[in-house]
Order: C-alpha cells, then sequence, then structure tokens
C-alpha cells in the first residue's frame, strides 16, 4: 500500500511543483544474469545527476552473475553501465523504490536490450519504448561498439559510423513521440518527453518539433507554470543555438567557491570548452591530456571545463582529483550552455576564436585526437607544441633551471623548472627552429655560462653528468641542433676544462694566488682555442651557399668579440665574412645585429635625428616623421615589456605629457616582438599618447639612437635634431631632465636668462638648495673613439643614468651640481663593469686608465671621500682585476632581461 501512496504524493508534487515531506528510504538490489559474457567487466549503476550522474554501486561479472545494492528515499530512474571491452557507452534504465527487488538478464553486450524486471509499472512502461525500438537499439548499440574500435585516423569510417547512429537515433525518437500521442502522462513518457525536448531545442531540420510542440500545449495552464513546465519552457524557447562562425553564447558559470564567471572573462585568447561529467570515463581519460594542452598552449588558448553534475559530488571529485584550471559548473544544466552548443553526447569540445566566434566543435575523445584538432585548426602563427626534456647525473634534486629564448637585444627567460629525479621538462610553443638557452645558478654550483641549443616543434632532449652546463648536450631531429653539435663537439673538452677553471677561481673568494692566476692564463688560452675552432669551421661555409641560421649565430658571437673583447685577433676574419653576404642576408635581424655589432654608432646632441620604419597598434606601417610638427618638440621613450622602471615612469610621463601638451609629442617606442604582450601592457600601464612598436627591437632606431638599456628618452627638436638623450629612471628624474632641457632650449632662443634656476621651479622634485659644481674629467687609452659614457644614480634602485658623453681623442667629461659628497657610477659598453667613484660640491674628480678594465683605472680628488675609498679598493685591486677580466670574458654568454 505504501508504494501507490507514495508514487501518488510525488505525482502530485511534480505536477502541482509543491514540495512534499522527505518519505522513509529503504534498501533496494538489483540481480544480473548473463549469458555468452566474459568475466570481469565492471558493471556500475548511476543516479541521473548532470549530464552522466553520480556513481551508486559497482560490481565485477563473476559467471555470468552481477549484484548491485544500494538505498532510495523514494522512487527514482537509476542506470546501469558496463565498463569492459566490446560494451557501447549506454546505459540501462532500471526503476527502484524502496524494499525494490528487481532482475536483469541478458545473453549478449547489447545492455541497452537486456530485459528488466520488477513489480513497478514505470519499468514495464520502459521497457515497452525499448521494444517498440528494438531493432533500432541493437544496430545502435553495435555502431557504437565499431566506432569505439576504429582510430582517429580512419576518418572517413568514423563519419559514417557517425550518419548511421543519427539516422538510428532518428528513428527511435519519432517511435517514442508516436507512443506519446497515444500513451498517458507517466514518470517515464515525462523522461521521454525531457529528451526529446532537449535535442529539439530549434535544431535545424528536426522533424519532429513541431510534434513535441504540440504535446507540450496540450498541457493545463498549471502544469505550464509548474517547476517542471518552466523547465520544458527553458528547453524549447532557450536563446538561439550557435553554430560555426556564430558569436559565441555566454552564461553565468559557477567556480568551486561559488564565484560567477562568463565566457566574456577569457576573451582575447582562444577558448577550448570542455563538457565533461564525472560519470562520464572518456571524460576522465581526458582530464591530463586537458592539463597538458592547457599548459603548452597557455599563451594563446584558455581550457575551460564546464560540467553539469550535481554541486556537491563535483566540488568532492574536484578536490579529490586536484583539478586545476578553469573548473566551472553550469547551474541551468541541460537549459544552460550545453543546450546553447547542442551538446548530446559527452566529452563534448567547442573551440572558440580569440574575438568570440564558435571555430568548430566535436563530440568524444581518444588519446592524441585534441592535440590533433588543434593542430589542424588554430593557425601556424600561434606556434605548434614543443617539448624539452632534462636528464642529469651527478646534480642533486632542488636546484633551478632557468629556460631562455635568443632575442636581439636580450635573453628573455620563458621557463623555470626545478630539478627531481635528475629531471626537468619544458613545454610551449614555437612556431619554427629556435634559439634557446639553459641556466643554472652559480650559487647552487653550476658553471658561470650556458648551454645554447636549438628547439622547435616536437622534442629535444638534453642530458648531462655533472653541473658544467655548457658541456651538457642537447639532441633532436632539427638540422639546426646537428650543426649546432658540430661546433659544440670541435671543443668539448676545451669549454669543459674553461668552467672548471671558473669554478676553482670563484672558489678562491677574494684571494688572489699563484694558482688562481695559473687558472685564468689557462682559461684565456682554452678561449683562443674555442675561438679559432669557430672561425676555422665559419670559414669552411662554401662561396654562394646561403649560410644557416646556426652559422649565423656563430658568426655574431665572433662579432662581439669584436667588439668587446681585449686583443681579439680574428676581427678582419669576421669583417671577411660578414662583407661576403649578400645584401639580402645583411639586411636580415641577423645580419643588422652583425653589422651594429662590427660598425657601431654614435649620436650627440645637435645631429639629426635618424628615423626609421615603426608599426602602430593596427600593425600599419609608419616613420617619426609622420608625427613631427614644426612647431613642437617630439620626446622619444624606448622601453620593453619586461622592464620594472619603464612601467614606473608612466605616471610621470602622464604628467609631462599634460605639462608640456602645447610644447612637445611623446612617442612610447616598444622593442618587444610579440604585439599582444605590448599592447596588452600599454594598455594596463594607460599609455594614451602616440604608441608605437619597432619591429627590429635593439636593432632598429635604438641601434641609431645608441640605445643600449631601457628607458631611453631623446628629445628631438622641431627642426629634427637631437636635443638631449639620457637613460634610466628616478622618481622626478624625467620632469627634471625634460624640464632642464626645454629650460636649455628656451634660453638659446632668448626666451629665459640661461642662469635661471630651473629646479627652483620644480619643488616637488627637490627643494632649492645651495649647491655647487662638480667636475669629472677622463683621460683613458686603450678604448675606442666614439664609446658612450654613462653618469649613474646610485641611490635607485639597479641604478640610473642621468648624464652621458661620447670618448673623443681619449676623454670624456661631466658637470652639474650637488649639494654634498655624493658616491656615483660610470657605466659603459666598452668598460668590463661599472666603475664607481665620489663627487662633491666644487670638486674635481681626475680619472686616468688603460684598457676596458676599471679596476686597473686610478681615481683622485680632494674629497676624503674618495681618498678613503682608493684605501679599500688598494687592497683587493688585484682580484677585482680578475673578477672584471672574467666578467668581460663571459659577456657574451649572460643574459640580458631589461
Amino acid at each position: 500500500m505504501r508504494k501507490k501512496t507514495n508514487k501518488s504524493r510525488l505525482m502530485l508534487a511534480l505536477w502541482l511543483g509543491i514540495a512534499w515531506p522527505a518519505l522513509a528510504g529503504g534498501p533496494f538490489v538489483i540481480n544480473g544474469k548473463l549469458a555468452g559474457v566474459e568475466d570481469g567487466a565492471v558493471v556500475r549503476l548511476f543516479r541521473p545527476d548532470g549530464s552522466m550522474g553520480a556513481a551508486v554501486a559497482a560490481d565485477t561479472l563473476r559467471n555470468g552473475r552481477f549484484m548491485l545494492c544500494g538505498e532510495v528515499e523514494q522512487l527514482e530512474m537509476l542506470s546501469i553501465a558496463v565498463q569492459g571491452e566490446g560494451f557501447p557507452s549506454m546505459g540501462l534504465n532500471v526503476w527502484v523504490e524502496p524494499d525494490a527487488v528487481v532482475s536483469v538478464s541478458g545473453r549478449d553486450k547489447l545492455l541497452v536490450t537486456w530485459k528488466v524486471k520488477n513489480r513497478m509499472p514505470q519499468q514495464s512502461d520502459e521497457n515497452r519504448y525499448i521494444d517498440a525500438s528494438r531493432s533500432e537499439y541493437i544496430q545502435l548499440q553495435q555502431a557504437l561498439i565499431n566506432y569505439a574500435s576504429l582510430n582517429i585516423l580512419q576518418r572517413n569510417k568514423r563519419d559514417e559510423l557517425l550518419k548511421q547512429m543519427d539516422s538510428l537515433q532518428m528513428l527511435i525518437r519519432g517511435t517514442e513521440i508516436c507512443m506519446m500521442q497515444t500513451t498517458p502522462y507517466s514518470e517515464v513518457w515525462l523522461t521521454r518527453f525531457q529528451k526529446l525536448a532537449f535535442w529539439s531545442k530549434e535544431a535545424e531540420g528536426h522533424p519532429y518539433r513541431k510534434e513535441l510542440l504540440a504535446l507540450y500545449e496540450l498541457w493545463p495552464q498549471p502544469r505550464k507554470e509548474s517547476p517542471l513546465g518552466k523547465f520544458f519552457q527553458r528547453k524549447f524557447f532557450l536563446p538561439g543555438m550557435v553554430w560555426t562562425g556564430d558569436e559565441m553564447a555566454d552564461a553565468d558559470l559557477l567556480d568551486t567557491l561559488g564565484r560567477v564567471h562568463r565566457l566574456a572573462d577569457y576573451k582575447g585568447k582562444y577558448l577550448l570548452l570542455d563538457f565533461w561529467s564525472i560519470g562520464c570515463d572518456p571524460c576522465r581519460r581526458a582530464q591530463p591530456e586537458m592539463k597538458r594542452l592547457g599548459e603548452v598552449y597557455r599563451d594563446v588558448l584558455t581550457v575551460i571545463s564546464i560540467t553539469q553534475d550535481g554541486e556537491t559530488s563535483w566540488k568532492k571529485y574536484s578536490a579529490e582529483q586536484g583539478i586545476e584550471g578553469v573548473n566551472l559548473r553550469d547551474p541551468k544544466r541541460g537549459a544552460g550552455l550545453s543546450g546553447r552548443y547542442s551538446v548530446e553526447r559527452i566529452p563534448h569540445y567547442v573551440l572558440i576564436s580569440p574575438e568570440g566566434k564558435v571555430i568548430t566543435s566535436w563530440t568524444g575523445y581518444a588519446p592524441g585526437l585534441i592535440e590533433k584538432k588543434l593542430d589542424e585548426i588554430l593557425p601556424d602563427s600561434v606556434g605548434r607544441p614543443f617539448v624539452i626534456e632534462g636528464n642529469l647525473q651527478g646534480v642533486e634534486d632542488g636546484l633551478g633551471i632557468g629556460l631562455g629564448r635568443v632575442e636581439p637585444g636580450g635573453i628573455p627567460q620563458i621557463g623555470q623548472d626545478t630539478i627531481r629525479g635528475g629531471k626537468f621538462r619544458f613545454s610551449g610553443l614555437l612556431n619554427g627552429p629556435t634559439h634557446m638557452v639553459l641556466m643554472g645558478d652559480p650559487r647552487q654550483g653550476f658553471s658561470f655560462t650556458r648551454l645554447d641549443f636549438w628547439a622547435g616543434p616536437g622534442r629535444t632532449t638534453v642530458a648531462g653528468d655533472d653541473k658544467m652546463i655548457r658541456s651538457w648536450r642537447a639532441e633532436s631531429d632539427l638540422p639546426e641542433q646537428t650543426e649546432q653539435n658540430r661546433y659544440a663537439d670541435t671543443c668539448r673538452n676545451a669549454v669543459h676544462r674553461q668552467q672548471q677553471c671558473m669554478i676553482e677561481i670563484r672558489q678562491a673568494g677574494r684571494v688572489q694566488t699563484p694558482q688562481t692566476d695559473s687558472l685564468w692564463a689557462e682559461y684565456q688560452a682554452l678561449q683562443r682555442l674555442v675561438d679559432s675552432v669557430e672561425i676555422a669551421i665559419l670559414q669552411t661555409l662554401p662561396e654562394g651557399v646561403t649560410p644557416s641560421a646556426v652559422w649565423m649565430d656563430k658568426l655574431s658571437t665572433q662579432a662581439s668579440n669584436a667588439r668587446y673583447a681585449k686583443d681579439y685577433p680574428y676581427r678582419d676574419v669576421v669583417v671577411g665574412l660578414y662583407e661576403a653576404l649578400s645584401d639580402s642576408q645583411k639586411g636580415s635581424p641577423e645580419g643588422i645585429e652583425i653589422g651594429h655589432r662590427l660598425y657601431p654608432r654614435s649620436l650627440k646632441p645637435g645631429d639629426m635625428a635618424p628615423d626609421g620604419v615603426l608599426a602602430d597598434p593596427l600593425g600599419k606601417s609608419c616613420r617619426l616623421a609622420d608625427f613631427r610638427t614644426p612647431d613642437k618638440y617630439m620626446l622619444l621613450d624606448f622601453w620593453r615589456v619586461a622592464c620594472a622602471p619603464c612601467h614606473k615612469s608612466v605616471p610621470e610621463m602622464k604628467e609631462v605629457v599634460e605639462e608640456y601638451r602645447d610644447r612637445l609629442t611623446v612617442v612610447a617606442v616598444n622593442l618587444d616582438g610579440i604585439r599582444d604582450q605590448w599592447l596588452k601592457a600599454a594598455a594596463k600601464d594607460g599609455i594614451t599618447w602616440t604608441n608605437l612598436n619597432d619591429p627590429q627591437g635593439f636593432e632598429g632606431l635604438p641601434f641609431y639612437y645608441d640605445v643600449f638599456a631601457v628607458p631611453t628618452y631623446v628629445l628631438i627638436s622641431p627642426a629634427g635634431k637631437v636635443s638631449a638623450i639620457w637613460s634610466g629612471y628616478g622618481p622626478g628624474l624625467l620632469k627634471k631632465n625634460v624640464a632642464e632641457a626645454f629650460a636649455k632650449a628656451d634660453a638659446a632662443s632668448g626666451l629665459m636668462s640661461a642662469e635661471a634656476d630651473v629646479a627652483g621651479n620644480y619643488d616637488d622634485i627637490s627643494p632649492v638648495k645651495q649647491a655647487g659644481t662638480y667636475v669629472i674629467e677622463g683621460h683613458v687609452t686603450g678604448i675606442a673613439a666614439g664609446a658612450v659614457f654613462f653618469l649613474m644614480d646610485l641611490d635607485f634602485e639597479g641604478g640610473s643614468s642621468i648624464a652621458r658623453d661620447t670618448l673623443r681623442d681619449g676623454t670624456f667629461r661631466f658637470t652639474g651640481s650637488v649639494e654634498a659628497p655624493v658616491k656615483i657610477g660610470l657605466s659603459s659598453q666598452a668598460i668590463s663593469t661599472m666603475l664607481e667613484c665620489w663627487i662633491g660640491p666644487g670638486a674635481t674628480t681626475a680619472i686616468t686608465g688603460e684598457g676596458p678594465f676599471p679596476a686597473a683605472w686610478k681615481i683622485e680628488s680632494d674629497l676624503p671621500e674618495q681618498t678613503e675609498s682608493n684605501r679599500y679598493d688598494e687592497v683587493s685591486r688585484e682580484m677585482s682585476l680578475l673578477r672584471q677580466q672574467y666578467h668581460a670574458e663571459f659577456m657574451p654568454f649572460t643574459i640580458n632581461l631589461t
């Protein structure tokens, strides 16, 4: 009697949309008996909970039998699925209630057409629907089994099976609608109606939509107003479905903390939507690959996982599995995004463009399928996956390894990993063969150098037996790496010994001994050997043969040595190799870099300002001349995304733009090669003035303006001449330098006295104090004319350039005013490291020396601070000289992160 009463209560609550007290629950049991089915398959029982279901019970098939037990509070439909070879990925619907005993029998693996018996009328209704389409269900299951047996390369057969399955499902739905038109409402009727409504929501060409709407319209109005009726309203009258080429559909989605997300929050990159469920085995098997692809494509694509599972089970599973990334739940379930994107089976994937357009979608998972789809669909410009795997011996765990990409003007670090079990790994996207480097921290015992190698789409392995990074060996299928190894193998022993020498010198600390002198001499001799070997290989390039990227890179390294290394003996050979290049090769980015190293330039105030081809935010070519006006100065601001002082200077630049808007045009010139990163950084900083990019990076306009670091500023007069150049940023420095430059210009024009106190008009920069003039006079030999020296403010973190002068006839000179003795730095690419000295009011500082190592130079001044500093420097002069020589030798192998 209880069963009939419970059912009546549930139906009344269902139709009227009212709450009903929970009924007393009880156990149930499902006994299965199968013939012709081998043991070992896992039979699982699920409760509908989203796209697939939540696990209730499971048993392993033994002697053709299984038993599934559980408890329910009331009448409900559960589903049986089987995990095993040869079973279709479908479910058998079974109705249970408290105290129910259910029997299941079958003679094959086609579980949907197994026989289910119990005393509930709902099961009898379920069986009638199955029997009415038994032949179609058998064919459908067999097609699913065949589909699962094919690999992803058998595309034609898979497409044929998909068409067959779609046709069979349409026949089954037509039969069900005919039955529903002649049978009374019941729980099974409503379940079938719900599925059909889901399938029919404005699907193009759906043949049964009118019939379903006719069934819905026969409902009494109270039923339409019930929660269930409103649910079907959403099914039928959802906003339009989206197809390939349409704007993406969006909705409120929830993360595990209950926060609302929308797909629009992630626009700007490609979006890969992954519709999945806990109970979907292919979905779970796809998760490791989805995680890996999310990491590899992280710069261009965001993976968004979307489930309809119940909140509790989803949160529990997410926590247990440690699911990372964008993991969201659609609270509207089938009436939400899965409906808009026509998700009928899972896993289902939708790829959306950075602009929010639907590119394509597909259903199903097989190992490698998702990566293959992305490779076929995404444009070449986004790059293709690479992986770099390291296997080291004799290197302890926990040490860090950095990955850098060689670019004009520097080597930005693009990855960091920690050695575990002697292994490290990097992954990402590359457009083709790319010059990369691996680095370790010398403080952790690694040699003070790097491993140069070439990586591209595909796999690169790195092996090593110790911490001598430059002695490690990289292997890949790239011809560039084969050529790189040719250079490395010819002098591998010499390079390994070089690294040992430098480690032993480092271990000696600040003490110079005959042993360290001997090690340094040995190192220099080995370097001469390495240079001679590389030069000899470079000279083997046949005449008329186009040089490879590796050949150009090696020539660039030797050109750098020709410019900076002391007593370099092969400059004439390097110049000859460069001059033998064709005009197109000299005009390539690598050729330009080599030419700039061999033929450096310098620029001074009064020279005509160079111009060049730049790009605006839309990618259109332009020149500085396009933004000049006859009555305005122009201020160039050279910057990079990775430069922290560049970003810190923006608020002050905004003040400069506003204060001098009638006299000054500010042009920001970015030197990065990735357009999206440049524009995002500019937008984040709020750069509203002219914002351009130099496609050649440091080898473009920066070369002609003698820009070695960023930020660097160049003030150009209305006549197109250079008025001032300075580098670095410190609070107030930008406004001060611009004000002084305009004061000098105005004084030259008779607008104000040359003796005007500029600083006094800018109290927010520094208060007016009694100051005195300082003078720095330098006389050095052994350094090429044209070398640029910078005067550095050491109070600003990292140093900031406050003045510059060019070496002429072996002399340079700085003058200015200070209020008290202060330590400053003297820097130049022509010397191995910064020279520190003291200046003061009324004091003259004389600097004399020979060669590029400041430790050997002499500093004289009347200031007691300089006298004391000289005493300390004298104690460690020899060791400092050794360190500077060591630094100069390694200059070509260090990383510039500006």
